[in-house]
């Protein structure tokens, strides 16, 4: 079922939601916020792709997988709050988003290509130790400074390709 037509700023997705389907609620612009309840196991591919105006969204706690483009050109996402048993972030998931702050957590196992590319106001960024693939903030115009773990020995292809701002990494 898709939910164009949902109108309340603050949505709250009901207790008994178990799967979020594709496109779910894509291209929803009147939503700012969105919580998603514990109950909610799966969420699939551009859940919530496009959804311009969304500034929050509130991931259930259990949640392992946020799939390929779940958020992507969500152009004013800024918070995310993200699930405590996360393991994975799948390709362009945030891409285009409005991030400001980003801080991912170390439950994280894998980040696919581009996952957080064109978040074009995101200043800086801190990793967990995981397998990234290529392009993960590529043409993030304002990324300033990133802090990689101790433990990575190869920085991907791509990884800050057209990072303008970029001075710093730690």
């Amino acid at each position: 079922k898709h939910h164009k037509n949902i109108c309340e700023l603050d949505y709250i997705v009901p207790d008994t939601t178990e799967i979020i389907a594709p496109r779910a609620f894509a291209n929803n612009n009147h939503i700012k916020s969105i919580n998603l309840p514990s109950s909610v196991t799966k969420i699939y591919p551009r859940a919530f792709y496009n959804c311009f105006f969304l500034q929050k969204i509130s991931f259930p706690p259990k949640l392992k997988v946020i799939p390929a483009e779940a958020c992507k050109s969500c152009k004013d996402l800024e918070i995310i709050e993200w699930p405590t048993e996360l393991e994975s972030i799948g390709r362009e998931a945030f891409s285009e988003c409005g991030l400001t702050t980003l801080s991912i957590l170390s439950t994280v196992r894998s980040v696919a290509s581009k996952a957080f590319s064109s978040c074009e106001e995101l200043p800086s960024a801190i990793l967990p130790n995981a397998k990234y693939d290529n392009g993960i903030f590529f043409s993030c115009g304002e990324l300033n400074s990133v802090e990689l773990p101790y433990e990575m020995t190869v920085i991907p292809n791509g990884m800050f390709m057209l990072c303008k701002s970029l001075e710093k990494i730690k």
